[in-house]
């Protein structure tokens, strides 16, 4: 997986969890406007109901 798709799914994971973008930028040391990029882009207009790969494999995770 590439360097974007590793931090994507890492800023996901943190929005999760309840961080702003101000916060994960902080905790990742990259800039707001990426975060918030990849947030915008997460935000989809077409969303289905069924949850994303990331909330599956978050359900896993009790520490998030």
């Amino acid at each position: 997986m590439g360097y974007f798709n590793n931090l994507q799914l890492e800023v996901l994971e943190l929005a999760h969890c309840g961080l702003d973008a101000t916060e994960i930028a902080e905790k990742l040391h990259v800039a707001v406007d990426e975060v918030e990029l990849i947030l915008a882009e997460d935000s989809d207009e077409d969303y289905d109901g069924q949850p994303t790969e990331l909330e599956e494999w978050m359900d896993f995770d009790p520490d998030c």
